[in-house]
């Protein structure tokens, strides 16, 4: 019985650390996809300008 004990307890200690891991790993991902969403967009707004009346800069400059 304490052998199941510290079998079990040990997997539950075991699964946390692993869990803490994944959602740190998942974070890194998530913030390096914004990074790269938005190094995607600095460089279309360098490349393409346009003008204050259009009325499409509305729509495009708020994403």
């Amino acid at each position: 019985m304490r052998k199941f004990i510290a079998i079990f307890i040990t997997s539950i200690i075991l699964s946390q650390v692993f869990f803490i891991f994944d959602a740190y790993a998942e974070e890194n991902m998530i913030e390096n996809t914004f990074l790269s969403v938005n190094s995607v967009r600095n460089t279309i707004e360098d490349i393409i300008v346009i003008p204050s009346n259009n009325p499409l800069f509305g729509i495009i400059g708020s994403y």
